[in-house]
């Protein structure tokens, strides 16, 4: 469920479950929880949207990242170029073991590209939902950089939070 949120919701209100949340309203708060799944910070400066996808196995499969530009396109009227998308830590293929029925839907979704799908020396799978997400931003043209250390050295973390609207997220 993509969701765009025009006012905050009173404290009364029920949360609303979703996949990603996107506003251009400065007063609304978006807040995610995550724990291995990939958390995606969306970001179009011309427009003044930002947004938070949750990207599980679930949510990666069925497209959440692209489902969400193209509802940020059609609500916001963004153009896919000036998207910025920040791909958070999450867990790593080496680490996320799936079994073959994920296996398989992954494989319908991006084929059997051995990047984003691994199958290992020891006949285990695993998916790189990092890798699938990136993919994903790039065949939009949306700019995708990573958070975590793949970035490199230097103060490439301070400057993706240097983005106002991201920095207010994650305060």
């Amino acid at each position: 469920t993509v969701i765009c949120a025009v006012a905050p919701r009173k404290l009364s209100d029920t949360p609303i479950k979703a996949d990603a949340i996107f506003t251009n309203n400065p007063r609304v708060t978006l807040l995610m929880r995550f724990a291995d799944c990939v958390p995606i910070l969306v970001y179009d400066p011309l427009r003044k949207v930002v947004g938070i996808i949750h990207a599980g196995w679930q949510g990666t499969v069925k497209q959440i990242a692209k489902r969400s530009i193209e509802t940020i396109i059609d609500q916001y009227g963004c153009n896919p170029g000036d998207i910025h998308a920040v791909i958070g830590p999450s867990i790593g293929q080496d680490h996320y073991e799936v079994g073959g029925d994920v296996f398989d839907k992954a494989v319908g979704v991006f084929g059997r590209d051995d990047h984003i799908l691994i199958k290992q020396d020891n006949g285990r799978k695993a998916f790189d939902l990092q890798k699938a997400n990136d993919e994903t931003h790039q065949a939009w043209n949306a700019n995708a950089a990573f958070w975590d250390e793949r970035m490199g050295e230097g103060n490439d973390f301070v400057e993706v939070l240097q983005w106002p609207p991201i920095l207010r997220l994650l305060e």
